[in-house]
């Protein structure tokens, strides 16, 4: 598995508003323990939904002025994005069932598109 893309300020103004697919955003930070437990299941996603989502990582500790945008106060954040428009936030350490019950139904709603099915957790 490869490491998932740790995204700068710039990275964020081109990528996060101009991608065509939609974009999963892990807000973290190096001092966020519940981080390391979720990142396993955000490589084994990533691997999952390859060419129909995205998913990178924010450090907002480098980039606060994003973090005071979406008001982020909890940590690990994610974030589901389309064309710059936040269409799902969620706070907590998630498991890989879990963030996929977060992006089926945007998927679906949104694009009309459906996960494949996958039996890892």
């Amino acid at each position: 598995m490869t490491k998932l893309q740790i995204i700068t300020l710039s990275e964020w103004k081109s990528q996060i508003l101009s991608e065509e697919k939609p974009l999963l955003v892990d807000f973290q930070a190096p001092w966020c323990s519940p981080l390391l437990l979720q990142y396993e299941a955000l490589l084994k996603l990533s691997e999952e939904v390859r060419g129909e989502v995205e998913i990178l990582q924010l450090d907002i500790t480098r980039v606060p002025s994003v973090a005071m945008t979406y008001r982020l106060i909890d940590f690990p954040t994610l974030g589901l994005f389309y064309k710059g428009e936040l269409l799902k936030l969620t706070t907590g350490i998630g498991r890989m069932m879990e963030m996929k019950k977060i992006l089926k139904p945007c998927l679906s709603a949104y694009f009309g598109k459906k996960l494949r099915s996958g039996t890892h957790d």
